[in-house]
């Protein structure tokens, strides 16, 4: 058979097309992705052999079953060796993308088929599975749970973020969705999942609103526990961390974040206009993304106001240090401070106007007291707004 990838002309089309028709009537499973690909450039060489296509797709769809797919790592202790894999799953999903076009009204035939491919899936045709089911329930999802929630199956450990990617969107679709909760747990905790795709499934938990659930701020705490002096683990308990914050206002929570944020601070090769001519590092993004301190912007326990403004008093002090080296940092932690005083409303905004104001000789501050007042102005802009808003409502109700 050709091995021919660029089809500049009709010819080399042609004898590509024609030689996935084997001469004891089966077809080169590489079909579907030729038909895929190449479905507007060589339609009518294409839909010559429409019918016939239609018979293969029909019959392999018929007989082809995900749940027996197979899986095994060349290196059984390792989950991130090579592997072999079932021939049809390499090709489950060019079939999908064909049955939409040819045949998209028997896709309801295998729904369920196309449901347990999730294991399988990677970024293609997890795009596929999400164009063809509509909606989903816990017990079309059931399958491939279990096979998520066992570790002596390696599917499990094929591609763990395409379960926690199409979970995540199945949610947004059905709101009542909540049988992937033990399996987002139970994926959490195995340390032979990367540290990214268990952060990713502790994130996904949120949308499943567990504030109530005693259960899972036992399960939070237990994790910090366990997991904080171990410098690896760090994703994963910044996101532990962030949500006994952002769902439970745990103190102690809270306070450790304080404390990470002193013990952080390093000096950067950025200017002030946040370039710099190194690799972005993790530390480096966070000072952008302030994605480790956001949770704690959203504190509301006036207590903690004490602590917000040690922060401004440390960036201070870092600035005084080594100007240009902590420049970045200090602007961080003070860009953190204004968030809180912000989300705070304009009460706490002005109560750190009047004590900025006291600080004024102080390297940065100046800076510092121009954003708070700048937000300030913001704020009332924003009321205001909604208060013109509300009352234009309230005209219109009396109108009618």
């Amino acid at each position: 058979m050709p091995n021919i990838t660029n089809y500049d002309n009709d010819t080399k089309a042609n004898q590509t097309f024609t030689s996935y028709f084997l001469p004891d009537g089966r077809v080169n499973l590489d079909i579907f992705k030729f038909i895929y690909n190449y479905r507007h450039e060589h339609e009518d060489l294409i839909s010559n052999k429409k019918d016939k296509i239609i018979t293969v797709l029909r019959d392999l769809l018929n007989k082809t079953d995900p749940k027996t797919f197979k899986v095994n790592f060349t290196d059984k202790s390792n989950k991130s060796s090579s592997y072999t894999i079932t021939v049809m799953a390499h090709y489950y999903g060019d079939l999908l993308r064909v049955a939409k076009l040819y045949i998209p009204d028997e896709i309801s035939n295998y729904i369920q088929n196309i449901i347990n491919f999730i294991p399988y899936a990677y970024s293609d045709d997890q795009q596929a599975i999400l164009d063809l089911v509509k909606t989903i329930t816990d017990e079309e999802l059931a399958w491939v749970n279990s096979v998520f929630l066992d570790k002596q199956n390696n599917a499990r450990y094929l591609i763990t973020s395409g379960y926690l990617y199409l979970v995540s969107e199945f949610k947004s679709i059905n709101k009542d969705l909540m049988s992937p909760v033990p399996v987002l747990k139970d994926l959490t905790l195995d340390d032979d999942i990367s540290v990214y795709d268990r952060r990713t499934a502790l994130e996904n938990l949120q949308s499943f609103h567990l504030k109530t659930d005693n259960d899972y701020y036992t399960y939070l705490k237990k994790i910090f526990e366990e997991k904080v002096s171990i410098s690896e683990q760090r994703q994963l308990i910044e996101e532990v961390n962030s949500q006994l914050i952002s769902i439970y206002m745990d103190k102690d929570a809270i306070n450790w974040t304080f404390n990470e944020l002193t013990s952080r601070a390093f000096t950067s090769q950025r200017n002030k206009e946040g370039m710099s001519s190194s690799w972005v590092t993790d530390e480096m993004e966070e000072l952008t993304s302030l994605r480790f301190a956001r949770s704690l912007t959203t504190v509301k326990d006036t207590s903690f106001q004490q602590n917000f403004l040690k922060l401004l008093i440390f960036s201070f002090e870092l600035l005084q240090q080594d100007y240009d080296g902590y420049y970045q940092y200090a602007n961080y932690l003070q860009r953190i401070v204004i968030t809180y005083a912000k989300n705070n409303g304009l009460e706490t905004l002005d109560e750190i106007i009047s004590w900025t104001k006291e600080k004024k000789d102080f390297k940065g501050a100046n800076w510092l007291l121009k954003e708070l007042q700048l937000n300030k102005l913001s704020l009332i802009s924003e009321n205001n707004k909604k208060e013109v808003a509300s009352g234009i409502n309230e005209l219109i109700e009396d109108i009618l």
